[in-house]
C-alpha cells in the first residue's frame, strides 16, 4: 500500500493564519481595538478611516439584536501588534458609523481560509 502523504507542499492551498491570545485584537493607529466575535456573520467597521477602499451600499445589519444601517461596504488592510505583525486583510466589511465597535467575524476568517486558535 503506498504511503498517503497528500499532496506536495507547494500544491495544497494556502491558509492564512491570525493568533490572537483575547477576544480583542490590536492592531496600530488609528481605532486600534477590533473585537473577535464568535456569533458575528460579517465584520464591521464604524469608521470609515481603515478603508483601502469603500463603496456606498445601504443594508440594515443585525447588530446584537439591535438594527444597524451600514452605508457601505468595502476593504480595511490591519496591521496586527505583537510577534505576529503580519497584515491581516478582510473583504466586504460593513461601514456601519452608529456601531460604535470594529467587530470581526471569527466564521467569516474561517470562510475565508484564515485559521483562529484559541490559547487558555
Amino acid at each position: 500500500m503506498a504511503d498517503r502523504q497528500g499532496p506536495p507542499t507547494s500544491k495544497r492551498p494556502r491558509i492564512n493564519s491570525v493568533r490572537a491570545r483575547v477576544t480583542t485584537l490590536y492592531t496600530h493607529a488609528p481605532q486600534p481595538r477590533w473585537i473577535l466575535d464568535s456569533a458575528a456573520t460579517s465584520h464591521i467597521r464604524w469608521d470609515r478611516s481603515c478603508f483601502t477602499s469603500l463603496r456606498p451600499h445601504r443594508e440594515v445589519l443585525d447588530a446584537a439584536g439591535d438594527p444597524v444601517e451600514a452605508e457601505g461596504i468595502g476593504t480595511v488592510k490591519l496591521t496586527l501588534r505583537g510577534k505576529f505583525n503580519q497584515p491581516l486583510v478582510l473583504k466586504n466589511v460593513y461601514f456601519a458609523p452608529r456601531v460604535g465597535m470594529n467587530l470581526i467575524s471569527v466564521p467569516k476568517l474561517l470562510r475565508d481560509r484564515y485559521s483562529v486558535v484559541a490559547h487558555p
